[in-house]
């Protein structure tokens, strides 16, 4: 059971973070923050702090991936907020967050905030990958298909930019969640992120032309992306056969508009079409 609720963490974990922000006034949880058992907003005598706990499991995927976003963050300090302490205490994994108040990006056809988007990709793309990252992208997608090698890669890799894992503030644009990062094809990036432009309204082809700005999708292999495609689209199939929220459904129908526009396309240029 999630508990985001401050109040409701063992003491001995109240304790170790009050070691680091001094006395919590007053907490909110947050609205989103599925994989992690508490997300809440801390108003402390040192400053507000955004925290992200779950309990100490070795076989839990919450728990390593909010030990990813630990290790990562002091890389990725200019995109996401800046990691400010974490603590193990009473059974948990505690980490404290610089506190961002903001709005999320409209992905719509013709939005400004397409701009700031744009400036987050490059800017990913442009990271360099630490050293010691073992996570592939290839293994979302193990199962589906027996050859997933044109996918990977050693470029850093985000893999969900969706509208929610982006905040503007001011001038600045950060990205949170940083727990599924992975090293992959650079362009898998675009790949990911076709799917969340079409559930903002554009088509297949608009979103084609968007990621087409970054010359890492322009200079993809066809066979790889024929991959790609495929393996998405299945993969969410499969997955909304036993999960069918609304979400999931949403994204399954996404990839798969992606895949069958995509197949079109190629079957179109191997045909001579225009």
């Amino acid at each position: 059971m999630r508990r985001n609720d401050w109040r409701d963490l063992p003491d001995e974990v109240r304790v170790a973070v009050r070691g680091h922000t001094g006395t919590v006034m007053d907490s909110k949880a947050a609205e989103s923050g599925a994989h992690s058992d508490i997300t809440a907003a801390l108003w402390t005598e040192t400053g507000p702090v955004f925290i992200k706990g779950v309990r100490i499991d070795s076989q839990s995927p919450d728990y390593w991936s909010l030990r990813r976003e630990v290790r990562i963050n002091p890389h990725v300090r200019h995109l996401a907020p800046r990691l400010l302490w974490h603590v193990e205490a009473g059974g948990w994994l505690v980490a404290g967050f610089e506190y961002v108040e903001g709005r999320h990006p409209d992905y719509s056809p013709d939005s400004p905030d397409l701009s700031c988007l744009a400036r987050v990709v490059s800017s990913l793309l442009a990271t360099p990958t630490p050293e010691g990252m073992s996570l592939r992208v290839e293994s979302r997608w193990y199962g589906v298909d027996a050859d997933l090698s044109p996918l990977g890669g050693d470029k850093l890799l985000h893999t969900d930019l969706n509208p929610g894992n982006l905040l503007i503030a001011d001038s600045r644009v950060y990205v949170i969640d940083w727990g599924h990062v992975t090293r992959g094809a650079d362009w898998v990036e675009l790949g990911l992120l076709i799917p969340w432009l079409l559930q903002a309204g554009h088509t297949p082809a608009m979103a084609d032309d968007w990621v087409s700005q970054f010359p890492v999708w322009y200079a993809a292999d066809d066979s790889a992306v024929d991959l790609f495609s495929d393996v998405n689209a299945r993969k969410w199939a499969a997955f909304i056969m036993d999960t069918p929220w609304p979400w999931a459904v949403r994204m399954a129908h996404a990839t798969q508009q992606w895949a069958d526009y995509w197949t079109a396309r190629r079957s179109g240029a191997a045909g001579g079409m225009p």
